[in-house]
């Protein structure tokens, strides 16, 4: 299990894969099974997917948006050809592009709603939604990739939002996205965090007021940590601790942002998918190692997490959250052992 997020029957996936393009899919296109369906190879829903290329991020798009997207579509900002490169410079405030030998300084004046990368190896990149308003079956070249690397989520925003990223290794570093340039398409972005080797980057984060930050490692300890207790800072740095990794925790394998009210989906190698609530999760400091999320068989490891959205309009009836199409009950999600496992 790689990707879980909830979308409408109109709303628009952009489907990011490991080569760097991203390809257009309405949610209707999808089967819909039950629980332990097995579903359809992505391939048969992309013919244009090449043979050893993946989806390794999903944005969802909602339907207005898309409409308002395609009506005010222009041609791709910056880069008018595919042909055009980035020349990637990390201290300069304007875009320079080389078009057939050429190279043209283009001041970062772009309107927003915009759509922002970062990959693994921490390079992030912002980029106009609006060179992704005209979709191509063949699908469209969103970043460079090196071997190796891929995306690791993607994200709307308006220009003003601070960006979080949070490493493997317990460390994340939040600034303000003014600090990445709006790039092209086919840009390969700038740094945003520094790793040591070995480390990835396992979220990307766009804070909110009044968010905590949810952290998991691999061995089923997570905590809340307000947002507040982050600082913002310029990107490149290694960072501050998100959560202490040591021989108990292992490493972190998820982030996500929380305000209380929701649910989370634990993740395991195993294929063993845990809904819990987030208030029954502790609340603590940055440099903590949190309570006991899920308790795991041996040779079992948690791989990740996402946040499941309060849906609007849904009523559940006593007895119908728990039913399935096979007839099998959902088990009882397990709570936080606070207990047992008292934070330090």
């Amino acid at each position: 299990m790689e990707h879980l997020l909830v979308a409408g029957t109109h709303d628009t996936l952009l489907l990011f894969t490991n080569a760097g393009k991203v390809f257009w899919l309405r949610t209707f296109e999808l089967p819909q099974g039950g629980r332990a369906s097995r579903g359809k190879p992505i391939v048969n829903l992309l013919p244009a997917l090449g043979a050893d290329e993946r989806i390794t991020a999903i944005l969802r798009l909602d339907a207005d948006m898309v409409r308002q997207q395609k009506a005010g579509g222009e041609e791709d900002i910056v880069d008018v050809d595919d042909a055009a490169d980035v020349i990637e410079d990390e201290t300069d405030s304007e875009v320079e592009v080389e078009v057939e030998g050429e190279v043209e300084a283009v001041t970062d004046t772009v309107p927003g709603p915009f759509i922002f990368m970062a990959t693994s190896s921490g390079i992030v990149k912002r980029t106009a939604l609006a060179n992704f308003a005209r979709p191509r079956s063949s699908g469209l070249i969103a970043v460079k990739l090196q071997e190796g690397e891929h995306l690791v989520n993607v994200a709307i925003t308006q220009g003003h939002e601070d960006i979080m990223l949070v490493a493997r290794n317990g460390k994340a570093v939040r600034f303000h996205q003014s600090k990445v340039r709006v790039m092209s398409r086919l840009a390969r972005g700038v740094r945003g965090i520094k790793l040591a080797e070995g480390v990835d980057v396992i979220s990307l984060i766009v804070p909110e007021e009044n968010g905590q930050i949810l952290t998991a490692s691999e061995h089923g300890y997570g905590k809340r940590t307000p947002l507040t207790d982050y600082p913002t800072k310029g990107r490149g740095g290694q960072g501050v601790i998100a959560m202490v990794i040591n021989e108990r925790n292992g490493e972190l394998v998820g982030a996500t942002q929380v305000f209380g009210e929701e649910d989370i989906m634990l993740i395991s190698n195993q294929g063993t998918l845990v809904r819990t609530g987030v208030n029954q999760v502790s609340t603590s400091g940055r440099n903590t190692q949190g309570v006991r999320l899920i308790r795991l068989a041996d040779g079992e490891a948690l791989c990740g997490l996402a946040t499941i959205p309060e849906l609007e309009g849904v009523e559940e009836e006593d007895g119908e959250a728990d039913e399935v199409l096979d007839g099998e009950a959902t088990p009882e999600a397990p709570k936080s052992d606070a207990s047992d496992d008292a934070e330090e």
